[in-house]
């Protein structure tokens, strides 16, 4: 069954049956659907109006359908991720029942699951991200669009790891798979980008991320192909050719102000790290702020990564980091453990030479 057969099933039903109740149910759902890129809010208030519908018309596809795209909204469009866990692990509790055995949606939400629980405590929600990425092992099919998901959230997960060789292997391995579906091949490329940056391997980035004008309004993720860009304008820069890396950025930064939706951490990595290239670290600073503004609301270990980043161009323009270390150990605070990112911000600041904030 493809991923969105059962949906034109159900409607043909509905129709032929003069049911309009449940005709106006996937109406709803679709125009949620339609709208998730330039309306998120219209689409979260759709959506949340067509779950309770499919409750009281006891139609559990549709609750769980529903309960995807409202992790989306909330995982891409208005990000609240620790509300994206609070729906994605009742859902998951109801997956569990036979009526659900058929329904494709359930790869989709266990992979919501992942993306959630890494953003807010990778270590905390360890055994549920092991058995999530489990479940999808044991359940995406070798001709299905999921199995491109799945390849996705390992590469993540190894680059996160610091397993960058690893990464970079299976990011290959996925582009190759994904060279007949373009929705995909994109997020690969931003993937390869990601891992070269990590390992400061600017050849890498050029040759990667060259990818990004190719496919800018012709095929691709929208999100993935705007990162390209701004990698690409990271590279450029690198290599002497400003002009042309400023044309870039300035392209990159129109078309995330007119996606509908919040870039990914890579386009915040590389929009930074090219303003400090450019000698503008009051600019990269900036932009770690929108980072918080606008990405890690409800996702504590997001938000202490962006302020240890904050910590060291702070520390550049000579700025005072109180406020950053206080910030930054209140967001610690809910996880499970956070030892390690404690000790890189006493570390960043040591190495300063400036008296860390008690």
């Amino acid at each position: 069954m493809d991923i969105h057969d059962w949906m034109d099933d159900f409607m043909r039903q509905a129709y032929e049956c003069r049911d309009r109740v449940r005709w106006n149910l996937g109406l709803i759902v679709m125009e949620g659907m339609q709208s998730l890129n330039e309306r998120p809010t219209e689409a979260r208030e759709a959506l949340e109006k067509a779950r309770s519908m499919a409750e009281a018309l006891s139609e559990p596809w549709w609750v769980a359908l529903c309960d995807h795209w409202l992790c989306q909204i909330h995982l891409n469009k208005i990000p609240d991720s620790a509300e994206a866990i609070r729906i994605v692990d009742q859902a998951l509790i109801r997956l569990q029942q036979g009526v659900y055995r058929d329904l494709p949606q359930r790869i989709c939400l266990h992979e919501d699951a992942i993306i959630a629980y890494r953003n807010v405590d990778p270590i905390g929600y360890r055994e549920k991200i092991e058995d999530a990425l489990r479940f999808m092992r044991e359940n995406v099919g070798d001709d299905t669009p999921c199995r491109h998901c799945l390849r996705l959230l390992e590469v993540e997960g190894a680059i996160d790891e610091g397993r960058s060789e690893e990464a970079d292997r299976m990011a290959e391995d996925g582009l190759r798979m994904a060279r007949k579906d373009p929705f995909f091949v994109s997020q690969f490329y931003a993937r390869l980008c990601r891992i070269a940056f990590v390992r400061n391997d600017f050849e890498s980035l050029r040759h990667w991320s060259g990818a990004g004008k190719l496919f800018v309004g012709r095929m691709g993720n929208t999100s993935s192909n705007i990162e390209l860009l701004m990698w690409e304008a990271l590279a450029l820069e690198e290599c002497g050719r400003s002009e042309e890396a400023a044309r870039r950025c300035r392209l990159a930064e129109a078309l995330a102000q007119r996606s509908g939706q919040v870039p990914d951490s890579g386009y915040f990595d590389a929009l930074a790290t090219y303003r400090e290239y450019c000698g503008q670290p009051g600019e990269a600073l900036a932009v770690r702020g929108l980072e918080l503004l606008q990405s890690v609301l409800g996702a504590p270990y997001l938000e202490c990564l962006c302020r240890l980043k904050r910590l060291r161009l702070l520390i550049r323009l000579g700025r005072s980091t109180t406020d950053e270390m206080r910030r930054l150990r209140q967001a610690a605070t809910a996880i499970e453990d956070p030892t390690d990112i404690l000790r890189e911000a006493e570390e960043i600041v040591a190495r300063s030479g400036v008296k860390a904030a008690v």
